[in-house]
């Protein structure tokens, strides 16, 4: 599995307080929510936090593989995942909405993804 720099970035990070929440809960439970990754990439979408704590502990952690045809597919299915989280502050989920929306405006995705099946044929 690889870690995308611009993936990870495009998620608002833990404070202190809910890092260390998170890693006493792994600790005392296990990594109860499975990781996702994209399937065709191999790349980690979703779980970053509990990747680095789960590793740095050696806790083993489940996995569920996310099937999207393009890079832009990937960048939408995190920034919805992230408009539905608790811990975002309105200002983050503002934020995350003007990103979606630059996104969808760039290109039409399903033209992104007709381009992406097609480079595989």
């Amino acid at each position: 599995m690889k870690i995308d720099k611009e993936f990870s970035k495009m998620k608002r990070p833990l404070d202190d307080c809910e890092l260390a929440g998170l890693e006493e809960s792994i600790k005392k439970h296990g990594c109860l929510n499975p990781l996702v990754i994209w399937q065709e990439k191999d790349i980690l979408l979703d779980g970053h936090a509990r990747h680095e704590i789960c590793t740095r502990l050696g806790i083993p952690y489940s996995v569920w593989f996310k099937s999207l045809p393009s890079r832009p597919h990937a960048k939408k299915w995190i920034l919805e995942e992230q408009l539905n989280r608790r811990n975002l502050s309105l200002d983050s989920m503002a934020c995350n909405e003007v990103k979606l929306r630059q996104l969808l405006e760039q290109k039409s995705l399903e033209e992104d993804a007709k381009t992406a099946k097609d480079k595989k044929t």
